[in-house]
């Protein structure tokens, strides 16, 4: 299954590593004791799209997106 995220324009800088706190934001909403917490992922998270990078980190354009693939 494939989640098509759409995302507005941000006023304050991504970090770059912004992936680890899209894992991290994913187990919080499915809770602490959750399934798949401490497994092998079974999920991948595209890189964003529509961005422009600074020295503050990632900036997102108009029509920016993501896509997280469950597997």
């Amino acid at each position: 299954m494939r989640i098509y995220l759409k995302l507005s324009k941000n006023k304050r800088a991504i970090p770059f590593n912004y992936q680890e706190l899209l894992t991290a934001t994913m187990h919080k909403w499915l809770g602490r004791d959750n399934a798949i917490h401490g497994t092998s992922a079974n999920y991948s998270f595209s890189w964003i799209q529509n961005t422009k990078a600074s020295k503050e980190g990632i900036f997102l354009k108009e029509g920016a997106y993501f896509i997280n693939e469950i597997l």
